[in-house]
């Protein structure tokens, strides 16, 4: 597990699988199952969001519930991983409906549903601070806090903005990005080890994924630097995902975002495949060297990563035969692909858009 993500995903499958048939098992051996690898499984599934559907099935046929009320910091991060599975779930099923419906607001259904999570994050948010209050403070009470806090204002901010497919609704919430890179640095002090790194490997609860979600979605320059900053001091491995994969990710978004932001304000296409095979891809935000920009990226170029791929192994869903040819040319070089909003001002609609950017992954 340690880094192999796709050969990880794949036995995470099978293994909820065989849950799921060992259901009927005797009374005993159901209740290691429902006690102990359950719980695992679904705290695993909670940091690594391509499992999301996966530990979906989990959690319908278990009777993992939260209380009104909490008696430690471990039936508070319970509580908030049952969040941090639904929520983002909920969230990409905006997303897939926006798309094909090309409407600028959810259906009044999902609104309900919303509404619904919304108040179930604001009772855990009670709940928290009521047994923070009662917390001896210890440091590692403070850092677990600060932990669960940062997961509570990525999901109230997931909620804030996936009513509409416009992206500059997240501009909204920088207080909460500033909390959660806040939070972060806290929960890394009190979890470092001696040398003031981290361990290499953890299945809970961590900063890598807050800290992800603000640097590709807080598009204020300082926050989202610090945000990249603080997740390459993370775990190696959260969970099924390599850090570095992640921060290296997150770093190219940014760039390609703030470039490209540059290109529109000059009156540019913003994105496009024409880059030199064999020349470097892309310039990093170290070989820039460049004044952090002062203002917030443009929504013509907020992009949304969609995932990474090479030609030879194949095309994403939906290239087009000119983006093969231009593509093909370079089958080694690995590509990240991505999407982006185009509003049509005569009928308030939007349209998605996909491109491709070089990148280049270097793993410690």
């Amino acid at each position: 597990m340690l880094g192999g993500m796709e050969e990880a995903l794949r036995l995470y499958g099978q293994g909820v699988q065989l849950i799921l048939a060992c259901r009927a098992m005797t009374a005993t051996k159901t209740s290691i199952l429902k006690d102990t690898i359950i719980p695992i499984f679904v705290r695993l599934g909670a940091v690594t969001s391509s499992a999301g559907v996966l530990v979906s099935n989990l959690l319908r046929v278990t009777e993992l519930t939260s209380r009104p009320d909490f008696v430690s910091l471990k039936s508070a991060r319970e509580a908030i991983v049952i969040l941090a599975i639904e929520i983002p779930l909920f969230e990409l099923a905006c997303e897939e409906y926006l798309i094909k419906s090309h409407a600028c607001c959810i259906s009044q259904e999902m609104m309900d549903q919303r509404r619904t999570l919304s108040a179930r994050l604001r009772s855990w948010r009670t709940a928290f601070a009521t047994l923070m209050a009662r917390c001896t403070k210890d440091s590692s009470q403070v850092s677990t806090g600060a932990l669960l806090l940062s997961y509570h204002e990525m999901l109230f901010v997931m909620l804030g903005v996936c009513i509409s497919p416009s992206r500059i609704t997240t501009d909204d919430y920088l207080p909460n990005f500033q909390t959660i890179i806040e939070q972060s640095s806290i929960a890394l002090s009190g979890s470092a080890r001696h040398d003031g790194t981290q361990s290499p490997f953890t299945f809970e609860l961590s900063v890598g994924l807050p800290l992800w979600f603000t640097c590709v979605r807080c598009r204020e320059p300082t926050i989202r630097r610090t945000a990249l900053a603080l997740l390459r001091q993370a775990h190696q491995v959260e969970g099924l995902y390599k850090r570095d994969i992640g921060a290296t990710m997150g770093e190219r978004i940014m760039t390609l975002e703030e470039m490209h932001g540059t290109a529109i304000s000059a009156g540019q296409s913003p994105f496009s495949l024409d880059f030199k095979p064999g020349a470097s891809p892309y310039p990093t935000l170290t070989e820039e060297k460049t004044r952090t920009p002062a203002l917030l990226v443009p929504g013509e170029a907020r992009i949304r990563p969609l995932g990474a791929f090479r030609p030879r192994d194949g095309y994403p869903p939906g290239t087009t035969e000119e983006d093969m040819a231009k593509l093909s040319r370079n089958r080694d070089q690995t590509f990240l692909h991505f999407s982006w909003n185009e509003r049509d001002p005569s009928n308030n609609t939007w349209r998605t858009i996909y491109g491709y950017a070089p990148i280049d992954f270097e793993i410690a």
